[in-house]
């Protein structure tokens, strides 16, 4: 119910779009051309303006179509989370993290993951001339990451034996379902988008 004001700064050189996801906002602020906002101008700048609503765990992302540019839209690191507080959550855990899994530099494949690569395929970053081609097209990434971080260069999540951890899963990609497993634990599924679900469930992988 709180107002809020974010201002957003464009550097790059095309317009861009900042999509509030699950939020019930007006058309001329969703961040969606389709809906009929207007963009952020290369260069420049808009104020974003509304109500956060409704409660619950929701996250921002470019909403700029990015075609066969790889280095646009939702292929960018332009991403977040944004926690809407209900004033109602008793609470009842020992730790609350949020992680978004992510892939970085995109790039256009025509090969199968167990196939061999054909030397013909663009190299990750964007090629010098784009691969046309319209069969087989995939679009793959060689980085993952969690909050940024691939495997190793991370910090742990520390806990201790019979503590309570509610966790924020975003799936930030653009290209990638991925799963998530807790060997030896289970998670308790209370919320699917940001939105309460009817009955919560135990699950021992979560997608």
């Amino acid at each position: 119910g709180q107002h809020v004001t974010v201002d957003v700064v464009n550097e790059t050189d095309v317009p861009e779009f900042v999509h509030w996801h699950g939020l019930m906002v007006p058309s001329n602020v969703d961040g969606a051309e389709e809906e009929g906002t207007p963009p952020v101008p290369p260069h420049g700048r808009r104020r974003y303006q509304f109500v956060a609503s409704p409660a619950g765990s929701r996250w921002y992302h470019s909403h700029t179509a990015a075609m066969m540019d790889l280095h646009r839209g939702s292929y960018t690191g332009q991403f977040g989370f944004f926690m809407i507080d209900s004033g109602n959550d008793p609470g009842r855990y020992d730790q609350e993290v949020f992680l978004a899994l992510r892939e970085w530099q995109y790039f256009l494949s025509t090969m199968d993951p167990d196939e061999t690569p054909d030397p013909n395929d663009p190299m990750p970053e964007k090629p010098h001339k784009p691969d046309w081609r319209q069969n087989g097209l995939e679009v793959s990434a060689p980085l993952y990451s969690i909050n940024d971080k691939i495997l190793g260069a991370g910090e742990p999540l520390r806990v201790q034996p019979g503590q309570r951890v509610l966790m924020h899963l975003l799936n930030a990609s653009a290209a990638q379902i991925h799963r998530v497993a807790l060997p030896g634990h289970r998670f308790q599924v209370i919320a699917l988008d940001g939105n309460p679900v009817p009955t919560p469930q135990p699950v021992d992988v979560k997608i």
